[in-house]
């Protein structure tokens, strides 16, 4: 149980940043044959992989915005969680005893394993919704691949007005071909604490189900601390790090100049570079450099594009920035329960969803 109080004070003052209004972008949705349902939001899950070393169920968070072009549909972002628990000790080093992340244990650089982005149309099945991924055409505009479908996701036959994904599964196809889960579930179980590490059951439809001993980790530390997950749609203007409270390592710059949301990467100091562990989530962004004018294709939707604004920006940069899309997300959000939050930036690899940066919000005292 130690590692479990350890845990829960690790992630109890993880959101150290601003407070930030998180409700801004929820809308319901209609759908011909259904009462309106909610479905903005975020929904803790869990894949199911069974076929791969390592953790075969981590804990996952789907994120939906609704379409404002079209209601009955979706923008989705998919996330799969570094295993929770091996966050605590980077975390209370970063806050306490530098010496041992540059030493010995490395800095607090891996929340997520993937990210993945797409576009959620209703199919003619009541409650099913058809997964899309995202790309940037030619005109750094968003669109979605019609021809490479990645799943389904399908809900209850009557979705709950207040958790309309609980129950629910997302199936990917070609798991096996892909290293895609089998299944992405999300689990029909009460909020309440449960011993560690361990697996619960809970009734099925078909049969008795369980839950991994990651997603209850996950679950327990969201629910006992009060903490949300959260996908921005506005864009968050403010200094970023390469690694979580290295206050010293800013990377990254957001402003809002002449009119225009605009993004400065600027290289790492050689320190960083030469560190025994790096500091960056991805090794890429230790190259990245130059200024960019960040483009929102879809107003309301948190999704963010890039061009570079000048010479500043090498070839190597134009090219990784220039191909990804921006997200802002605030993975453990403390806005309600500490008055606190802080965002992750992503910049997510369309074509490859464990190829993707990430920078961590300067933290406010």
């Amino acid at each position: 149980m130690k590692i479990v109080f350890a845990l829960f004070f690790f992630l109890s003052v993880l959101s150290c940043a601003h407070k930030r209004d998180t409700t801004a972008g929820a809308i319901s949705s209609s759908r011909s044959d259904q009462p309106q349902i909610l479905l903005n939001g975020s929904y803790l899950g869990m894949a199911n992989y069974g076929h791969r070393k390592g953790i075969n169920s981590p804990a996952t968070r789907l994120y939906l915005q609704q379409d404002p072009d079209n209601q009955s549909s979706y923008y989705a972002v998919l996330l799969e969680y570094s295993a929770i628990q091996e966050m605590a000790l980077q975390y209370l080093a970063a806050n306490r005893f530098r010496e041992l992340n540059e030493k010995y244990i490395g800095y607090l650089t891996k929340i997520a394993t993937e990210i993945s982005i797409f576009k959620a149309i209703p199919t003619n099945k009541n409650g099913e919704f058809s997964f899309y991924p995202i790309k940037i055409d030619s005109n750094n505009k968003i669109s979605y691949d019609s021809s490479n479908m990645y799943g389904t996701l399908q809900l209850k036959e009557y979705p709950e007005k207040d958790n309309p994904l609980k129950g629910a599964k997302l199936t990917p196809n070609g798991w096996k071909r892909y290293n895609r889960p089998e299944e992405i579930v999300f689990p029909p179980i009460e909020a309440k604490k449960t011993s560690f590490p361990t697996r619960q059951t809970y009734p099925s439809s078909d049969n008795q189900e369980s839950v991994s001993a990651q997603y209850l980790i996950a679950k327990n530390v969201y629910d006992s601390l009060n903490l949300q997950s959260t996908w921005y749609h506005e864009y968050i203007n403010d200094t970023y790090l390469a690694a979580y409270n290295h206050k010293e390592d800013k990377v990254l710059v957001m402003s809002e100049e002449d009119g225009e949301m605009r993004s400065e990467f600027t290289l790492p100091s050689p320190k960083i570079k030469t560190d025994k562990h790096p500091r960056f989530t991805n090794p890429k962004s230790g190259k990245i450099q130059g200024k960019f004018i960040v483009k929102q294709p879809i107003p309301s939707v948190g999704i963010f594009t890039y061009e570079a604004m000048d010479s500043s920006a090498d070839n190597y940069s134009r090219g990784e920035i220039e191909s990804r899309i921006g997200l802002f997300i605030d993975i453990f959000n403390a806005s309600e329960s500490l008055n606190q939050a802080v965002v992750e930036f992503v910049m997510v690899n369309p074509n490859d969803p464990k190829d993707f940066l990430m920078y961590y919000e300067f933290p406010k005292e």
